[in-house]
């Protein structure tokens, strides 16, 4: 069954948290910083941003 959120915010938390999880189970090294990461999800919830597909998609 495919799970449905109620915004891109908590998209963006279980993404996040979720590629965390995985990245430890695998012990691989994350490809950039989690900070990196964390801060590209951040630039798509930017509400101010053009061009984030998150903002063109309610």
């Amino acid at each position: 069954m495919a799970q449905s959120y109620s915004s891109w915010q908590a998209f963006a938390h279980d993404f996040v948290t979720g590629r965390e999880l995985w990245v430890r189970k695998a012990r691989i090294e994350w490809a950039g910083s989690k900070e990196d990461w964390v801060q590209a999800v951040q630039r798509l919830l930017d509400r101010t941003s053009t061009s984030s597909p998150w903002q063109q998609v309610p």
